[in-house]
């Protein structure tokens, strides 16, 4: 298993070209290149050869430019995109994950900060990530990114095209939703650690949540969820703004901040959600039943882990993670077993 722990304005054009670039033969894998308009795409896919059809497990990463491998410059490549064991899936798929806008897809360690981060001066400004991907950083342009690799995938003769799943985790589980909105050829939906109803609802909840724990005083919580109102306010007088040169754009926030049920109820194919019962940021997946109830819908497969966090860890009582009992293959398997397992 992987020795890293991950906490987890661009539209395309028609594709222009598309390139692979080479084998990591280490990892069982090859590095392809799908070049549109100005932007360039990075994807890799993991299997054991490209001469069988197999069905394609495509994986929507979460937030922050992580690249997909790291290259330790003394010979060593890691794949570090999943926290669980590849090698024991590639038999009956092929894994296929797309690299972050302006993030290398195969990184040298040493251009890389303490969080795994891609960043273009990692000794004098390792907090501070590269601004083309910070103007990319929304949910337009991983959706439009992953549309045109499905897109690829279905010419290639190596895809069962009756089989592509799409998974995606926390920011990536929005992505994945999207791209099996505007796909039809995919083929089922994973929906890992997201919160339905967007990612400022995090935000006031984490605040309602430490008043009911005794971390803050009722007052103090309900001052700081004022102000979050007061934060949404202003960032909807510019809500398409990405010109925050340091952190999140007021777009990729308000991006991802989406209310996801709508989506969510205008799949007909069956979506399978799963999340940990103590992430704050997945618990509006409770209510997910509900909505679907209420339409008629029966598409939705729900798989809560009671006791676990945002990448299905283990808490203790005082809410604290531990990230050495994760238990991602678990989660993993049980939904390639839901989705029919080759």
């Amino acid at each position: 298993m992987h020795n890293f722990i991950f906490v987890i304005g661009l539209l395309l054009p028609t594709l222009a070209f598309s390139q692979e670039k080479g084998t990591l033969t280490s990892l069982h894998s090859r590095l392809f290149e799908l070049v549109a308009g100005a932007d360039t795409i990075e994807f890799i896919q993991t299997g054991e050869q490209l001469t069988t059809p197999k069905p394609v497990l495509l994986f929507f990463q979460g937030s922050l430019p992580r690249p997909l491998v790291l290259d330790f410059e003394n010979g060593a490549l890691q794949l570090v995109n999943f926290n669980f064991d590849y090698t024991k899936l590639i038999g009956h798929y092929h894994l296929v994950t797309i690299a972050m806008p302006f993030t290398p897809a195969v990184c040298k360690l040493s251009a890389t900060n303490n969080n795994a981060c891609y960043v273009p001066d990692p000794k004098g400004a390792p907090d501070v990530f590269d601004a083309r991907y910070l103007r990319a950083n929304y949910l337009d342009t991983y959706v439009a990114r992953g549309e045109a690799v499905v897109d690829f995938l279905l010419k290639q003769d190596w895809v069962d095209k009756q089989q592509i799943l799409a998974l995606g985790h926390s920011q990536g589980s929005k992505v994945a939703l999207k791209v099996a909105l505007s796909r039809p050829k995919i083929s089922r939906l994973g929906f890992f650690s997201g919160n339905p109803l967007g990612r400022f609802d995090q935000f006031v909840r984490e605040y309602r949540l430490a008043e009911n724990k005794g971390e803050m005083s009722s007052a103090e919580a309900q001052a700081s969820i004022d102000q979050l109102y007061r934060d949404w306010e202003e960032l909807y007088k510019n809500p398409l703004d990405n010109s925050e040169p340091s952190g999140d754009t007021n777009r990729a926030t308000t991006s991802f901040s989406e209310n996801f049920v709508d989506d969510l109820l205008a799949l007909n194919i069956p979506v399978y959600v799963a999340y940990g019962t103590r992430d704050t940021g997945s618990q509006p997946c409770d209510l997910l039943p509900l909505e679907f109830i209420r339409q008629g819908k029966r598409n939705l497969t729900l798989k809560p882990y009671p006791g676990w966090g945002h990448n299905f860890e283990e808490k203790d009582d005082k809410g604290r993670s531990d990230f050495n009992h994760m238990h991602w293959q678990e989660v993993v398997e049980a939904f390639l077993e839901w989705s029919g397992k080759p």
